[in-house]
This record gives structure tokens, sequence and C-alpha cells, in this order.
């Protein structure tokens, strides 16, 4: 299991099946004997029936193998003699139930919506197992899509590991023990410096990314009005509940200090100075979430 920041993951081993047409198939020869010659019969008739096309349909719902290396060029067909530089553009090119094979470190942020196999791509040209780097911005890998597997993988270097925003995900490695791919906030886990998952909804060492939004009530007051100050503190990407404190300020005046409740913070103080104030709403950050601030503008006018 690689350990290094919150979200990275390795992953294992994991063989998929054919889609499409060849479910069907499938499903047709599965059936007792007595009754397989006689399905059997009608397929061929089908088969010729239908003439040439039923090759071509057979050959187009055959999984294929793509490539991609540190140092390869996005263009082409990503095969194994010319690899194509990222997983992103390799995912342009494959066909639903296709493989993907990584040969070395790959800054990427790839989007997958059809089932895919993504594993280290073993031999490959740049020596080096497989590594997805975020470039430590966004989620590394996004999920849409049944039927996605990643093997033998390191994810790194971002704000998510994986994200799996619907849809089933496999994760497998070489016989360790594999946890899930996130906690129950949607959070990648395990966590920085963490060798496998903590118990609970919250993975030790991970601060989740948040959003404050800040509201004034009312906005604009003569001075010595009470004004009521409430914050939003919104979680990325878009679970859990945060928990912990807001500070409102305006300059080096402090207003008032409020308790998360939820996902809301709310107090009221009547200590503006006159004039038209910034004012700030920080969130302490606290649980596994991290601090964040919002900014309203309130304008304070002489009794």
């Amino acid at each position: 299991m690689h350990s290094g920041n919150f979200s990275s993951l390795a992953f294992g081993h994991l063989a998929i099946g054919g889609l499409g047409a060849v479910s069907v198939n499938k499903q047709a020869f599965s059936w007792p004997r007595g009754r397989a010659g006689q399905y059997v019969a009608i397929g061929l008739g089908a088969v010729l029936a239908l003439g040439a096309f039923a090759p071509v349909a057979a050959r187009a719902a055959t999984p294929k193998t793509l490539y991609v290396s540190q140092g390869g060029l996005d263009r082409g067909g990503c095969t194994k003699a010319s690899p194509c530089a990222t997983v992103s553009y390799a995912l342009t090119k494959a066909p639903s139930g296709a493989t993907i094979e990584v040969s070395g470190t790959i800054d990427d942020h790839p989007v997958i919506s059809s089932p895919v196999t993504i594993t280290t791509w073993p031999g490959g040209p740049a020596g080096s197992p497989a590594v997805l780097d975020g470039t430590a911005s966004g989620s590394v890998v996004t999920v849409a899509a049944d039927g996605v597997t990643l093997h033998d993988l390191t994810i790194e270097n971002g704000a998510l590991g994986v994200y799996n925003s619907e849809g089933t995900l496999t994760l497998t490695d070489r016989g360790i023990a594999v946890c899930p791919g996130t906690d129950q906030r949607g959070a990648a886990r395990p966590g920085r410096g963490e060798t496998g998952c903590t118990i609970g909804a919250a993975e030790a060492g991970f601060t989740g990314p948040t959003a404050t939004s800040v509201t004034l009530e009312p906005a604009k007051v003569k001075a010595g009005t009470r004004v009521v100050y409430l914050a939003v503190v919104t979680p990325h990407p878009g679970t859990g509940t945060p928990t912990g404190t807001i500070s409102f300020s305006t300059g080096s005046t402090s207003l008032c200090t409020a308790v998360l409740s939820g996902d809301v913070a709310a107090c009221g103080a009547t200590n503006a100075p006159a004039g038209t104030r910034t004012v700030t709403g920080a969130y302490s950050g606290g649980d596994g979430y991290a601090g964040s601030s919002g900014k309203a503008t309130l304008t304070v006018t002489e009794p």
C-alpha cells in the first residue's frame, strides 16, 4: 500500500468481462445443454441473416488495451508502440470494457464515464509503476460510471484522491486489504501518513476543503443597531457536516463568535464602527474539515 498524503491510494488485481452484445451471448450459452443446441441454431440463423454485420458487431464489443506512458504523446490510438501522454486522452479512445495500462508518473485529472480498468503497464517504457498525480489541485480521479476498476496504481497529490460521484468502483491491490476509496463524507482515504483506514466516518489526518459564505441582516444600519451575522459552511465535494466555530470581525474589531449547528452559525452584535466595512466570517475548521472564510459588506451610519 502506498503511503503519502491523504489522497494517495495503492490498488491491485481484477479482471473484467465483456459488455454489450457479448453479455447476451454469454447468457445464451449458459443455458442447460438440452436447450443450448436449440439456441445456437437460432443464433446461427440470425448471423446468416445479418451477413457481414455480425462480425463487425462482435469486433466492436471486444475489450481493447490502450497504453499511456510518461513522455508519451496525446495522439493516435494509444498503442504500445506509440503510447499516449495522459489517461484523459486515452479515455476518449477507449471502448467500453477497455483496459488502460500506465507507465510512470502521469499529471492528470481523468474523469471516467464508461466501464474501464486502469492499471500499471508491466515493463512499460518509463520503467516504473503507474502514478496518477493531481498536481496539488482538485480530485485526481473522478468516477462517473459503473464497472470501473483501479488496479495496482498510486494516486497522489490532489485535494481528493478518488471522487466516486456515481456508479460502482473497485479498488484492488496485489493481495493487501483494500479499504474503501472514500469515507462517509466522500473524502479520499487513507489519509496522509496512514497505511490503512481508521474506524469511523472521518479519516485521521484528512482535512476536507470547505467554503464559507457570510450574510448580514440588515446590511445597512445606524451605529448601535444590532446586526445578525450568519455564516454557512459547505464541505466539498458536498457531503458531511462540518463542526467548529465562526468568528466574525471587521478590520481589527471582533464582532462575535458562533458555534456551527448543522452547517450554519449565527450571532448578533452592536459594536461595528461607523463607515462601510468588510465583515469576515472565519471558520476555524475541525473534525477533518479545513478552515475557510467568507466576506460581506456592512454599512454603518452615524445615529
